[in-house]
């Protein structure tokens, strides 16, 4: 959870998900899960994820910008 906006980040692989499990995004408890799409999300696996609400490190299968198999990726929040 990101402490400062009050987002919660969660790995599912629910209704709408491009691959078997994609990262979504809530605007606190009672918000509706939005899937954080293209490029974080592909038609690949995702299968973890970590965040501090500045940093996000994901795991993704074989993605492009990878070096094959599974890789750990990470992501920076931009300053507002």
């Amino acid at each position: 959870m990101d402490e400062e906006s009050g987002r919660i980040y969660i790995d599912s692989n629910r209704e709408g998900s491009l691959g078997s499990y994609d990262i979504w995004v809530l605007e606190g408890a009672d918000g509706v899960p939005e899937n954080l799409g293209d490029p974080i999300n592909t038609n690949l696996v995702e299968r973890s994820l970590w965040t501090d609400g500045k940093l996000m490190f994901f795991t993704g299968l074989n993605y492009k910008s990878g070096i094959g198999g599974y890789d750990i990726f990470v992501s920076f929040k931009k300053e507002e």
